[in-house]
């Protein structure tokens, strides 16, 4: 019973949440700095993100094809 509820409580407890797409087409970069876009998202596309936001707020960090990437907070609604 003990492992059961560890083992659900250390799911819950993952650094990350969901996102809904709120932009027509939410552009994704590679970094922090916005410099370099890897594609976008379709407005009502759920994805999990981050829950600290980085570059001084504006980006959250994501994962595209298994690899990190960052779309504006703007964008997304938590």
């Amino acid at each position: 019973m003990i492992l059961l509820f560890l083992l659900l409580f250390s799911v819950l407890v993952q650094a990350a949440q969901d996102a809904v797409v709120i932009r027509d087409n939410a552009v994704v970069y590679a970094d922090q700095q916005m410099t370099s876009p890897l594609g976008y998202f379709l407005r009502g596309k759920r994805i999990r993100v981050g829950e600290i936001p980085r570059n001084l707020g504006h980006v959250y960090p994501t994962i595209v094809s298994g690899k990190i990437a960052f779309i504006r907070v703007l964008d997304v609604s938590t």
